[in-house]
């Protein structure tokens, strides 16, 4: 299923994942990520890696 969003941009959304624990849901929500695609696209690679590392 495709869905379109447009922006004229600046922060266009954000991604969210639930799962047992906090490794999963980051691993779920980074797949959730790699499903999204459009010019310029970036995102962050550094969420949650201070909670995984406590």
């Amino acid at each position: 299923m495709k869905i379109l969003v447009l922006g004229s941009g600046g922060r266009v959304l954000g991604v969210t994942a639930l799962a047992g624990d906090l490794a999963a849901a980051r691993e779920k929500a980074y797949a959730a990520v790699e499903e999204i695609a459009f010019e310029g696209r970036q995102f962050r690679r550094d969420i949650a890696v201070k909670g995984l590392s406590a």
